[in-house]
């Protein structure tokens, strides 16, 4: 349970990749935004003095008649500018002051000192009058004589800044879920284009079995970055594949060694068990020692077989087999090998593959031998025969005790036995079900074993003869 807890907890990387590129876009977003900000207060306020020096020089000939002004102002001004609604807070004041000034107490800031402000204008100049949150632009034209002057409020700026902030604010509750949306798509998009390349390495690697490692991995490198992976790749290929070949070599090698001095010693033993006298102790000894080497005879021709399906090297004699008759000629000879198992049976009839006879029977035999060793006492066995969605299915169906719980994933581990193999004294090595599972794959079929508490279920699948 901890392990797989562990598991649970170990990183995705593509779920680490697509965090964190959503939220550095995400930031990136939130800094430009920032910048912006920064860089609107400057911008909004030099719009605002240039408006002001270009409003008097273009239209101070004009600022007798205040309507006129504003008119003109109004006028030369662009549509796309966002500060024109400040000329209605404009103040005119004449030169020199008089009692017709239309805001007398802002024209007498005019006595106050002036803060000049430079501008690109060479026809007009700018100041500042007032402290603190009371101050006034003053804008007048560049001439000897005194002229009219232009005031406008310094905090009509902040108000203008705080108005575009408010409208960008309001319109983010309603633009913020397509900007969230448009970034996660964006990171699926980059999430699936970053690991693209890996994916495509990943399906080849996939594929590769022991059996098929001595054939060059075609692997395309998408980018130069993963060449060297795929060079490291392919050296570990040709060193494993130097591993099991020489392994197969020497299992083939092995079995081929032994079986000939084992046949001498099978032969020399049942010569000397027929010269031996009849019921001797000599002879029960002599007899133990054949059938011990029979045994090591079998295992050796397994293990032939093993190491010619590893290297994909096992010779079929192929015909076409009337699977229902074979089953139904097999079932009912089991019936005389051990009265104390009831054997049942249901065989779908005229169901035909092509195969190798002598191989499939192995098989059959192997999974009834497992089905009779592993049952329980006065148990049955039932054995299914049928078609569907162009498979044949034999199914070996008996019930059993203290059934592993990681038996359907080691049964076809090579010497692996159940666990009251030796208490039961059930023959064998544990190379049975691995061979026939090996059988089944070059026939284009397979083996599978699904338990419940109480039974096993082994079923042999060949596809059906067109």
């Amino acid at each position: 349970m901890l392990s797989l807890f562990k598991i649970n907890l170990k990183k995705s990387f593509k779920v680490y990749v697509f965090v964190h590129v959503f939220f550095a876009t995400a930031l990136i977003i939130f800094i430009n935004r920032q910048i912006s900000q920064f860089f609107l207060e400057s911008q909004l306020t030099q719009q605002i003095e240039a408006n002001l020096v270009q409003d008097i020089v273009g239209c101070g000939h004009l600022m007798n008649d205040k309507e006129a002004f504003l008119v003109c102002a109004f006028n030369q001004s662009s549509p796309a500018d966002v500060t024109r609604s400040l000329i209605q807070t404009y103040v005119i004041c004449s030169a020199p002051p008089s009692d017709s000034s239309l805001t007398s107490a802002v024209c007498e800031k005019l006595a106050e000192t002036e803060q000049l402000v430079e501008t690109n204008n060479p026809y007009g100049r700018l100041g500042i009058v007032g402290k603190g949150n009371d101050q006034w632009y003053v804008a007048q034209k560049n001439e000897n004589t005194p002229s009219n002057y232009l005031l406008a409020p310094a905090s009509a700026t902040l108000e203008m800044i705080g108005m575009v902030r408010g409208l960008r604010d309001r319109n983010l509750i309603f633009t913020l879920p397509f900007i969230l949306l448009s970034i996660a798509l964006l990171t699926f998009y980059l999430t699936r284009l970053l690991l693209k390349p890996v994916q495509s390495i990943k399906d080849t690697l996939t594929v590769l079995e022991p059996q098929h490692l001595d054939r060059a991995t075609e692997l395309n490198s998408p980018f130069y970055e993963f060449d060297d992976f795929l060079k490291i790749f392919d050296e570990l290929r040709k060193r494993l594949q130097k591993s099991f070949t020489k392994a197969r070599r020497f299992a083939s090698d092995a079995s081929h060694e032994l079986r000939t001095p084992l046949t001498i010693l099978r032969g020399h033993a049942e010569e000397m068990i027929t010269e031996l006298p009849t019921g001797s102790d000599t002879q029960v000894r002599m007899r133990v020692i054949a059938d011990q080497v029979d045994h090591l005879i079998d295992i050796s021709s397994k293990l032939l077989l093993l190491s010619q399906a590893d290297a994909n090297s096992i010779k079929l004699q192929l015909e076409t087999l009337g699977l229902s008759q074979l089953v139904w000629n097999w079932t009912q000879d089991a019936r005389s090998f051990d009265e104390r198992i009831e054997i049942k049976h249901s065989i779908e009839p005229r169901l035909s593959c092509r195969g190798d006879r002598l191989l499939l029977l192995q098989v059959i035999q192997n999974l009834y031998t497992n089905a009779i060793n592993y049952n329980i006492d006065r148990g049955w066995l039932r054995i299914t025969l049928k078609q569907h969605a162009g498979e044949i299915f034999l199914c070996f169906e008996n019930p059993s005790e203290a059934i592993p719980s990681d038996f359907s994933e080691r049964a076809f581990d090579r010497f692996y036995r159940g666990p009251d193999a030796l208490a039961k004294g059930i023959n064998g090595y544990g190379l049975g079900l691995s061979l026939c599972q090996e059988i089944a794959k070059v026939h284009g079929g397979s083996i599978t074993i699904d338990t419940t508490h109480d039974r096993v279920f082994m079923t042999l699948i060949l596809p059906v003869t067109t």
